[in-house]
């Protein structure tokens, strides 16, 4: 089958921008949906996190060096100021070949 024979697309009132709430209800209602893992960059990350949508994060840190203004930033959108800072709590951690791998709970206003 074709993936517009298996995929839906959901936008927001303006047709620019994803649809999280919907999205989620969606995935839950028709089709049994429980969780996501969501892979997005940082515009999709911000449209679920200021959805309230995200309660785990899970974070690769590698052993590189990276910076600058026109470096990708995990969460895009408007943005978080540090009023809006979510706070993460640590659920484990793990070390391998280098890389440390995080996982977080999120906790959501």
């Amino acid at each position: 089958r074709s993936l517009a024979e298996v995929s839906e697309l959901h936008r927001g009132a303006d047709a620019t921008r994803v649809a999280p709430a919907q999205i989620v209800d969606t995935l839950a209602t028709a089709h049994g949906v429980a969780a996501i893992l969501l892979e997005g960059g940082a515009e999709l990350n911000f449209a679920f996190l200021d959805a309230g949508l995200i309660h785990e994060a899970y974070v690769t840190v590698s052993p590189w060096l990276i910076g600058g203004r026109a470096v990708a930033s995990p969460i895009g959108g408007d943005g978080l100021n540090f009023s809006d800072i979510v706070p993460l709590e640590l659920r484990a951690l793990r070390v391998e070949e280098g890389e440390t791998y995080l996982h977080y709970r999120v906790s959501l206003r």
